[in-house]
C-alpha cells in the first residue's frame, strides 16, 4: 500500500464480495471500514501468530541447537536486530551506523535477521560486517529460535516483536531510524529510544543487570489490542474455530 505514491488511501470496496473478511484486532477492522469494506463484513478475531499459546507451542517445532557457530566470551549479551522492509520510510544509513555502534559493545553477540520479505544486509554493509567476530549477518534461523537465543531483541519495523514481548524479552524500539507510525511508539511494553545515545546507554544497563523490569500491565495492555482483539475470554483459536463451524452449519 503506497500511500505516498497515490496520495490517497486505498480502496477496499471489491473486498465486499467475501463472504466475511477476518482480521486481527479492532484497530484492523476500523481500517478496513475506513477504505470501504461494509462494517457487516470484517470480523475481527484476534492474532493467531501472536497468541501465547502459539507461540510456545510453535517453538517446540524447531530443534534444539546453538545458534551461534563461532566463539564467544563467557556470558556475552546477545542481541538480535530484526531488520525493517528498508523502502518504509527508513533511515537506512543511521541503520547501520546504529548497528556499527552496538557491535562496538563490549562482550556482544549480534544475529542480523532480514525481513521476511526479503530485505537484508546490503552487499558494501556485508562485506565490512563479515570481518567482525560478533555479528552474523542474514540469518536463516527462523524468528522463533532467534527470540528465545535474544536476550535484547531490536525492533522497529515489523510486529515480529510482539513474540518476544511474549517471551519477556527486552524489546528496543529505536524510534529514531524511520518516520512511520506504529503499534510501538507510546507503548511501554517496550523499551523506546530517541537516538544513539539513549540506545547505547540501555544497552549498557541491560548488560549489568540482566531482569526486565517491564512492569507486565504494559504489556498485557498491548496484547489486549494486538492480539486478542479485545476479546473475552482469551482463547484466539477458539474463537476462530467457532466462527468457521458455524460458517460451515
Amino acid at each position: 500500500i503506497n500511500y505516498e505514491k497515490n496520495l490517497q488511501w486505498p480502496d477496499f470496496s471489491d473486498r465486499n464480495e467475501f463472504t466475511r473478511y477476518i482480521v486481527q484486532s479492532q484497530r484492523h477492522r476500523q481500517q478496513h471500514i475506513d477504505w470501504g469494506m461494509s462494517q457487516d463484513k470484517v470480523l475481527a478475531l484476534g492474532s493467531l501468530r501472536f497468541d501465547p499459546k502459539w507461540v510456545e507451542r510453535n517453538f517446540s517445532y524447531y530443534p534444539d541447537q546453538e545458534l551461534w557457530a563461532g566463539n564467544y566470551q563467557q556470558d556475552p549479551l546477545r542481541i538480535v536486530f530484526f531488520l525493517p522492509h528498508w523502502r518504509y520510510n527508513v533511515d537506512i544509513p543511521a541503520t547501520y551506523r546504529l548497528i556499527r555502534d552496538i557491535l562496538d559493545q563490549k562482550n556482544t553477540l549480534m544475529i542480523i535477521k532480514g525481513h521476511t520479505r526479503g530485505d537484508k544486509v546490503e552487499l558494501d554493509m556485508a562485506s565490512q560486517l563479515e570481518k567482525l567476530s560478533n555479528v552474523m549477518i542474514n540469518s536463516s534461523h527462523e524468528s522463533p529460535q532467534l527470540s528465545r537465543w535474544a536476550d535484547i531483541v531490536v525492533n522497529f519495523g515489523s510486529s515480529i516483536a510482539l513474540e518476544s514481548i511474549i517471551l519477556g524479552k527486552f524489546v528496543i524500539y529505536p524510534s529514531f531510524l524511520h518516520s512511520n507510525t506504529t503499534i510501538f511508539d507510546n507503548h511501554r511494553a517496550v523499551y523506546h529510544t530517541e537516538n544513539t545515545k539513549q540506545t547505547l546507554d540501555l544497552i549498557r544497563n541491560i548488560q549489568q543487570r540482566r531482569e526486565n523490569l517491564r512492569d507486565q500491565t504494559h504489556t498485557d495492555a498491548l496484547l489486549e489490542t494486538e492480539v486478542y482483539a479485545n476479546e473475552s475470554p482469551h482463547e484466539v483459536a477458539n474463537n476462530y474455530a467457532s466462527f468457521l463451524l458455524e460458517m460451515v452449519k
